[in-house]
């Protein structure tokens, strides 16, 4: 019966998505929910989980419904469905009352193949009516941690699914459950299991090794040295495709200005992406990162879920996450073709307290047990941020798999790797050092600070300061100086 269902599942992948094979780990699951098994799916990012629900949604008479807690992640799938011919939609907020109309109204009819819901509208009477008239061929509960009160993203509505599904099922045809996650510790997998009843489901976990993924955690003492990290990361990858996380949109903001102030030879096509931005302004940004009109995206997390750009090269965590769940569930978004990539976290306390603060301000009761685990979570990432051992082992261990990553070669740990200036850069400040050797000379007295510092010199090294209005935009470097450079006739 198995081979049946697999022939089904390759006959289906190759029809409306024209690929020949499964990703390993994919023709299991689909099997699985094909047969009528309840399931409960954690793939890491980039695992290619969309893939196994909507197969068997398509290979199964009836529609099957899709629970997930995003506007823009329903409304990526949905497009991406639609521009392969499939009949999939979904409900939301933004939609007119009229085309909401409309697409119950097709929804009743049976016309979907899949159909997405916010987990709030299970509770609405009248999708409650359709949902026990029309065949239901399987219910998908995306992004499942979010049941969870040990979860990153929790959502109480989702722990009225149980209800949702007694009240639309019939009494002589079960509806099968296939759950999936890309972060769910060994608790909250649990917590899914328990509040979902599937406690005899079939369980796959495809590893949390990224083998194509270099972590590389960089401690940073000061701003000046944060910055020195970020402007030396994007002339490493200046070419390739990068996202950079701020947890708060005052900090993209400052940060796409800085980035614009030093960008003296104008490499990089950047642009800002967060919750505080108009809709048409975060759908372009959006779509110009996809076509490659724009290399750079600055974003608070609510960038990501359901963008899908195979070739983001690098992410860059600008400031710690509040979470290890977050962190490597956006760390995951570089190098889903499998391609060698890297994610960067630029860690300094001021932003643990950020993150902090964040949460007192979200738990206000001290005793609230949702801002105990976040603190417990906070704790975590910095342990993780901060440690000198192997980091992929430290990723798998908290969500409690089996694997081992000794020696992983996937960290700058296990790869004894450094961010260091190149020959080019070194050159440029062994010509500053003797400037600051002209100035000491010239001085009374040796007691003078150096013309310029080390930091200053580190980042005029890594920006290719040419002009002296260029030299201008360096902190602390007066008119006086400027002047004393200029004298020196020494060129960047």
């Amino acid at each position: 019966m198995s081979s049946d269902y697999e022939v089904l599942a390759i006959t289906t992948l190759q029809k409306y998505f024209g690929f020949n094979n499964f990703r390993p780990g994919q023709l299991a699951i689909i099997t699985a929910i094909l047969e009528g098994k309840n399931v409960l799916a954690i793939l890491p990012t980039g695992g290619g989980k969309s893939i196994c629900f909507q197969v068997p949604a398509l290979a199964l008479d009836g529609t099957a419904l899709v629970i997930s807690p995003l506007i823009s992640l329903m409304k990526d799938q949905v497009d991406h469905l639609e521009e392969k011919g499939i009949n999939a939609s979904y409900l939301s907020s933004n939609l007119e009352k009229a085309e909401i109309t409309l697409r119950l109204k097709k929804l009743a009819e049976g016309k979907y193949k899949i159909f997405y819901l916010a987990p709030e509208r299970l509770a609405n009477q009248k999708i409650i009516d359709i949902c026990q008239k029309i065949k239901i061929s399987r219910l998908i509960i995306d992004e499942a941690h979010c049941i969870s009160l040990w979860g990153h993203q929790f959502r109480p509505n989702y722990q009225k699914i149980p209800q949702f599904v007694e009240k639309i099922q019939k009494k002589s045809e079960k509806i099968a459950l296939a759950a999936f996650t890309a972060t769910a510790t060994s608790m909250v997998s649990v917590e899914i299991k328990n509040f979902l009843e599937l406690e005899k489901a079939t369980v796959f976990s495809g590893g949390f090794l990224r083998k194509n993924l270099i972590f590389h955690n960089l401690i940073c003492d000061c701003i000046w040295t944060k910055n020195i990290y970020l402007f030396k990361l994007l002339k490493v990858h200046q070419s390739e495709n990068i996202i950079i996380y701020c947890c708060t949109r005052v900090e993209c903001e400052r940060l796409l200005r800085l980035i614009k102030h030093y960008d003296f030879s104008n490499r990089y096509q950047i642009d800002i992406y967060h919750g505080g931005l108009d809709k048409d302004k975060r759908e372009n940004c959006q779509n110009d990162f996809l076509s490659g009109k724009i290399k750079i995206i600055i974003a608070t997390n609510a960038f990501g879920m359901g963008v899908d750009k195979s070739d983001v090269r690098v992410v860059i965590h600008y400031q710690i996450s509040a979470n290890l769940e977050n962190y490597y569930q956006e760390a995951g978004r570089a190098g889903r073709d499998e391609k060698l990539s890297y994610a960067y976290l630029l860690y300094s306390e001021k932003d643990l307290l950020i993150q902090a603060e964040m949460i007192n301000k979200n738990y206000e009761d001290l005793d609230n047990p949702r801002r105990k685990i976040e603190i417990s979570k906070l704790k975590t990432i910095k342990n993780y941020t901060i440690s000198r051992s192997c980091l992929q082992e430290k990723i798998i261990k908290y969500f409690g798999q089996n694997e081992s990553a000794s020696l992983c070669q996937n960290c700058h740990h296990c790869l004894q790797r450094k961010i260091e200036l190149d020959e080019k850069e070194q050159q440029f400040i062994q010509k500053l050092e003797r400037i600051n050797q002209l100035y000491l000379e010239k001085c009374d007295t040796e007691s003078l600070p150096n013309l310029f510092t080390i930091k200053q010199m580190e980042l005029m090294a890594i920006l290719e300061v040419r002009t002296f209005s260029e030299l201008k935009k360096i902190p602390g470097v007066g008119s006086g100086i400027i002047s004393f450079y200029a004298n020196q006739r020494i060129s960047g």
